[in-house]
């Protein structure tokens, strides 16, 4: 089939199912996030990145009684290079009703959805973002600030202002027999200016940092206030590693910071965020490589985001940004989404990292 031909095929299929939305309540969404990006200094080059692109159906059917079923379908989309996965976001089949609200399938976990309010970065996944400092081991990602598979999530009805979300995952890959797996849970509570959210997460056996039947968790917190045109961030990430370190039991944790703040005026906001990952703290038999004692206090990071949007209506966005990382001397961590240096053992510990760039958003 010609390129031609696979984009009209494509075409056609989208065409069918908007016909088909009036009966079948199906209903297209999507984002497309482009930055042009100045990035450095090691190698300074320049590059186009596609940023939490991605393409999705949902729909939705009214079962009386104040019951609903309903489904999503979403997708990945690189619009840099043309890669992407049909069903790699957020996809999964539910029932909501007065007993709250009940699905299944490959989602974003409360504990990653947290993750969105840490910056004031739209969609959080351009270099402008955080994550790489709130949610890495010195730049190791560990996993859990990701979509979990194979997961059923129950959200309790809301209540005076505050909503519970609960995740359990069962272990079905199980290396070597060690159970892999996996539960967390979310609250959020809003009231007036505040907004406050906490979420924990624990998975097993992922054999990302610890061996054997391990145990990878997170815990993270997240206060905002608004008062007119300015909205104040503080947010706290824990991080941790446990289980076998050459043979024998041990653990690997870390704590992150971050503040900012963002002032919107009409079109226009204009946001910033400075965030600090400590040093690690290494227990048990983990006290070798980046463990040692003459390596462990310089492990630290610090990251600064700068960015200005201008709205041109609901759907579309104009993006700048700079984004700089400074690692102490044993530190490698990196951006998290298109980072400079995506292998780990490749990155040089202790530079100093920094990126700009112009680019649009448009949702639909």
């Amino acid at each position: 089939m010609t390129p031609f031909s696979s984009t009209r095929a494509l075409a056609s299929a989208i065409c069918l199912l908007c016909a088909a939305s009036a009966h079948a309540q199906v209903v297209p969404f999507g984002t497309l996030d482009l930055t042009v990006e100045r990035v450095g200094p090691v190698a300074s080059h320049g590059r186009v990145s596609s940023n939490s692109s991605g393409f999705g159906f949902r729909a939705s059917e009214d079962l009386g009684g104040g019951m609903r079923a309903f489904f999503q379908l979403e997708g990945s989309m690189s619009v840099d290079t043309g890669a992407g996965g049909i069903a790699s976001r957020d996809s999964f089949v539910g029932l909501a009703g007065p007993f709250g609200t009940l699905r299944a399938g490959h989602m974003t976990t409360p504990l990653r959805a947290l993750g969105g309010r840490l910056n004031f970065v739209p969609g959080g996944t351009s270099i402008a973002n955080n994550m790489g400092v709130m949610s890495t081991l010195n730049g190791m990602h560990a996993g859990l600030n990701s979509r979990l598979p194979n997961s059923v999530q129950y959200a309790l009805p809301p209540y005076a202002g505050v909503a519970v979300t609960l995740l359990w995952a069962p272990g079905e890959l199980r290396p070597n027999g060690d159970d892999d797996g996996s539960y967390g849970a979310g609250l959020n509570y809003e009231t007036g200016p505040w907004q406050l959210g906490l979420a924990h997460e624990n998975r097993g056996a992922q054999r990302k940092q610890a061996l054997g039947n391990s145990n990878d968790w997170e815990s993270r917190a997240v206060l905002r206030y608004t008062a007119g045109e300015l909205t104040f961030s503080l947010g706290w990430d824990k991080l941790a590693s446990d289980g076998l370190y050459n043979g024998a039991r041990g653990s690997v944790a870390r704590d992150a910071w971050t503040g900012g703040f963002m002032w919107r005026r009409a079109r226009h906001d204009v946001s910033l965020n400075v965030s600090q990952a400590n040093a690690l703290d290494c227990g048990g038999n983990a006290r070798s490589g980046q463990c040692a004692p003459a390596a462990v206090d310089t492990t630290g990071a610090r990251q600064l985001a700068l960015l200005y949007h201008y709205t041109f209506s609901k759907r579309t966005m104009l993006i700048a940004f700079y984004s700089t990382i400074c690692n102490e001397a044993n530190a490698r961590y990196d951006y998290d989404a298109n980072p400079l240096v995506p292998a780990l053992a490749a990155r040089a510990p202790g530079s100093h990292l920094r990126g700009m760039a112009l680019g649009i958003r448009h949702s639909y």
